[in-house]
Order: C-alpha cells, then sequence, then structure tokens
C-alpha cells in the first residue's frame, strides 16, 4: 500500500523551526516576557475558541443558505470574525495586560511574535506533524485501519501521495503561508500593545482591518494556490509596511528600547522570580511530583490486568488503555503541579511577601509567578508521563498507541491539565489570603487540589455522557473557562486585596 511522500515532513518541521527559534531568540537578544507569552495565549486561543462556537452556531444556519455560496459574503463572514474576535480580542488582553502593569511598549514586537507561535507553531505545525506521523505510521502497517486511512486520503487529500517533484511546490506554498501568517500576526499585535500603552485609538483602527486576511479565504480554490498564497504575502508585506510607518518616531524608540532600565516600583523580573519558584516547587513538591509521574504507571498497570480480563473474553485490550489512560492523566498532572502551591502558603507564612510589598513587587506578579510555576511542574510531570507510557506501551501493548490516543492526549490531557492545574493554583492562593489561620489548624491549601481535579471529573463525566459526540467543544469550553476565572481573580486580587493579606501571621 502506498505511503504519504515523507517530503511533507518539511512543512511542520520547518514552520515549528522558525516559529519557535523567533521566540527563542527575541527571548535572548531582545525581549521576551513571560507576560507576554502567557497573554498572548489567552488571546489567541480566546480568539479561536470564540470563532469556533460562532461557526458552530451560524454557519450551516441560517448563514451558510443564506448567502447562497457567494465568496464575497463568506469572505466578509471569516474576515470580519477575524476582525473582531483575533484582533480585538489581542487589543482587549493586551490593554488589560498594560492597565496593570504587565506590558509596556517595548513588549509589543515580542507580544506578536508569541501571537504567531501558537497558531504557526502550535496549533497548525504541532498538528499537522502529528498528523502526518499518525497516517504515515498508519500506512506502513497493514490492515483495515491502514486501509480505511488510505481510501480516506485519497478522496480528501490525494495530494500527499504525489512525488517529491509535484509535492514540493505544495511544501513551498505551505511553508510561505505560514510565513504570511507570522508577519501578519506581529504587525496587528504590536500596535495592540502600542495602541494601549499610548492609548492611541489610531492604531488599533489601522490594526483591525489586517484581520480581513481571511477574506481571501474562500477564493483560494478559484484563483489557484499559487496566485492565493502570492497575494496573502502581499498583504501580509502591507500590513508590516502600515505598522511600522504609523508607529515611526517616538512610539518606534520606545518600543524598540531593549536595555535594562532601572527597577520601577510595582515591577519585577518575572522570569528570574519565575526560576526561583519553579526551583523551590520542584524540591518543596517533590512527592507529589513524584506520585502525578509514577501513579499513572500504577493506573496504567491497572488497566492492562483489566485488558487482560478482557482479552480472555475476546474484548480488545488496546482501546481500554488508549481511551481511558488520557482521559484521566489531567488528574495526576493536577496533583504533581501543588508543589507552587505549597511554597506560596509557606513563603507568607514566612512573612516572605512583607519583604517582596515592601520593594513595591505588585500583587499580580505574585500571583503569575506560582501561576508560571505551575505551569513549569505540569509541564514537566506531563511531559514524563506520557513518556514513560508510550514507552512501555510501546513494548508491552503497542496497539494501545493509536489514532485515538494521540488525538486525546493532544484534544483532551494537554489543554485540560494545564487549564486545571492554573485554576488550582489561582484558586488555592486567593482562598489561602481569605482564610485566617488559627493555631493547630492546617492551612485549606492541603484541600486546594480539589478544586482543580473536580473540573476535570465534570468535564470527564460529560466527555463520556450524553455530549460525548462533542467533546472538543465541552473540553474547549472548560479550559476557557478556566483560563477566563485564573484571569478574573489575578484582576480582582490585584485591585481589591488587601495588602495586610500577605503579611505573614506569625
Amino acid at each position: 500500500m502506498e505511503n504519504i511522500d515523507p517530503v511533507y515532513f518539511l512543512t511542520p518541521l520547518v514552520v515549528i523551526a522558525f516559529s519557535v527559534g523567533l521566540v527563542v531568540y527575541w527571548r535572548k537578544r531582545r525581549r521576551l516576557t513571560m507576560f507576554a507569552l502567557l497573554f498572548s495565549v489567552v488571546a489567541y486561543f480566546g480568539a479561536i475558541f470564540a470563532k469556533v462556537v460562532f461557526q458552530y452556531l451560524t454557519y450551516r444556519s441560517p448563514f451558510f443558505p443564506a448567502s447562497g455560496g457567494n465568496l464575497f459574503v463568506l469572505g466578509a463572514y471569516f474576515g470580519l470574525q477575524t476582525v473582531f474576535f483575533e484582533v480585538g480580542g489581542a487589543y482587549l488582553v493586551a490593554r488589560y495586560a498594560v492597565t496593570h502593569g504587565m506590558l509596556r511598549a517595548n513588549d509589543a514586537e515580542g507580544y506578536g511574535i508569541s501571537l504567531a507561535l501558537w497558531e504557526n507553531g502550535v496549533l497548525i505545525g504541532g498538528l499537522l506533524l502529528v498528523n502526518y506521523v499518525v497516517y504515515y505510521a498508519t500506512l506502513a502497517g497493514s490492515g483495515a485501519a491502514a486501509q480505511q486511512t488510505f481510501t480516506t486520503l485519497i478522496a480528501s487529500s490525494a495530494s500527499l501521495f504525489d512525488p517529491p517533484s509535484g509535492a514540493l511546490p505544495l511544501v513551498g506554498f505551505a511553508i510561505l503561508e505560514r510565513v504570511s501568517s507570522l508577519l501578519i500576526h506581529f504587525s496587528f499585535g504590536y500596535l495592540c500593545v502600542l495602541a494601549a500603552v499610548f492609548k492611541k485609538r489610531t492604531l488599533i483602527l489601522i490594526a483591525l482591518p489586517m484581520g480581513m486576511v481571511d477574506f481571501l479565504a474562500p477564493f483560494a480554490g478559484s484563483i489557484g494556490i499559487g496566485a492565493f498564497e502570492g497575494l496573502v504575502f502581499a498583504f501580509a508585506l502591507a500590513c508590516v509596511a502600515v505598522a511600522l510607518t504609523a508607529t515611526r518616531g517616538k512610539m518606534r524608540a520606545e518600543s524598540t528600547l531593549f536595555t535594562a532600565r532601572p527597577p520601577e516600583e510595582a515591577a519585577m523580573n518575572l522570569g528570574s522570580l519565575f526560576k526561583t519558584n519553579f526551583r523551590r516547587a520542584l524540591s518543596f513538591g517533590k512527592i507529589y511530583v513524584g506520585m502525578g509521574m509514577v501513579l499513572p504507571l500504577l493506573f496504567l498497570a491497572e488497566l492492562s490486568v483489566a485488558g487482560g480480563a478482557a482479552s480472555a473474553a475476546s474484548a480488545p485490550v488496546g482501546p481500554i488503555v488508549s481511551q481511558v489512560y488520557p482521559l484521566l492523566l489531567p488528574v495526576f498532572v493536577v496533583l504533581g503541579a501543588s508543589g507552587a502551591l505549597m511554597i506560596f502558603a509557606s513563603d507568607k507564612d514566612k512573612g516572605v511577601y512583607e519583604y517582596m510589598l515592601a520593594y513595591g513587587v505588585d500583587v499580580s506578579t505574585i500571583f503569575w509567578s506560582i501561576i508560571a510555576a505551575t505551569l513549569g511542574l505540569s509541564t514537566l510531570v506531563l511531559a514524563v508521563s506520557l513518556v514513560l507510557t508510550v514507552s512501555v506501551l510501546a513494548f508491552t501493548n503497542a496497539s494501545a498507541l493509536s489514532p485515538v490516543f494521540g488525538e486525546l492526549v493532544i484534544f483532551y490531557t494537554v489543554p485540560l491539565s494545564f487549564a486545571a492545574a492554573m485554576f488550582m493554583s489561582m484558586s488555592g492562593m486567593i482562598w489561602s489570603q481569605l482564610t485566617a489561620r488559627r493555631p493547630g489548624v492546617n492551612s485549606p491549601v492541603g484541600i486546594a487540589p480539589l478544586l482543580g481535579i473536580a473540573p476535570v471529573l465534570a468535564v470527564l463525566l460529560l466527555a463520556v455522557g450524553p455530549g460525548s459526540g462533542h467533546i472538543l467543544y465541552v473540553v474547549g469550553a472548560a479550559s476557557i473557562a478556566m483560563v477566563l476565572g485564573v484571569a478574573a481573580m489575578s484582576s480582582v486580587a490585584n485591585s481589591k486585596m488587601q495588602r495586610e493579606r500577605f503579611l505573614s501571621n506569625a
């Protein structure tokens, strides 16, 4: 059976390389802060989720029948969504961050590059790489799965089987499209931050029309791929030229000033604080980190035993592991990420925050440094657990490593793990701040992991219940709701939380 041409792997690999490479370069050589990454991921995935929900509610009915398939009407439909959800959302998030002192003018470039990272390096490049790996591995085998995959791809994406001479131009056009996306996201992200910093409405009015690039999407089939990608690239170059021209002079100088500044009141290097908190959380909560890594293996062994019993009854073993394990892994990730919340409670009791507040550290900086450490622990636990699990399954039960397993990990396990861990930490910090400790009474932080585990279990019930056909919407809605809840609690805490709440109980 014919397999897909390996040359197609160049597209996701090149896109991921330049997306991540630009972030690393800006991080080391210019300026790209943890805040820029955090707020850009909220802005981008919040916009994508809003677009998915909006299209789900309006596209099939009543919009598409009413449009009659008119390309100009469809173009306006998709373009205006990008204008309001992506560009408008990026501005609202940037304005919030600027207002709370977490983004400045010289974060504008980093914010734009970070927006491009989430689209090109993660959503497009990452998923495309996973899809190609699954296609290639499935077609390399034999049986019903390989035949079904081959039939589906021949019908929907026959070009994947083209020889290198036909595949290379398609790879080139695909990479060019991602470069155009990078330039456009950089341009409107850059303008959104500067519009918020300098309170210039003109800049956001210039940025909004850049979202109309998606107006061109319905015309791709009618004008040809070469002309379409050339037109999009020209539009992207025009966006960059307009953004740089509109910000010339003082704003440009301010936004490109990357030299270190003297410490300011209510400002602190979140990166260095994150590194310190992450190392301490890893040491302080090493037992929980170990449990988060080891318990999934014990659970996997239990599933294998159950699968063995099912196999004796002529039931397939692989699906049991591939479908159940990814659904419960977020519970162990939340448990493993508890160390960051523990150091928060410990530092408060020891008077560390009295010292930090006296030196002008902002309340939100304290909260976000713990959230960043939580994400670091979650990444560590999730990565180690998946590597160990995949390695064990590769030798003991390779049939469990199916496309279903990969899809569940990507669309369910990863987003829900990070969102639930963030929600657990922020809720636990707020709870700890609002609770007066009494002698002989344990901190409420001790049961705070339940605040992260409960939403995971709720989503799990919905995912396997009547709403299982819409698992992507269930997981997406829950993840976005928890992330927005974290942002809302941070905002309220920064403006309403009494600073005395951070003082030691001693």
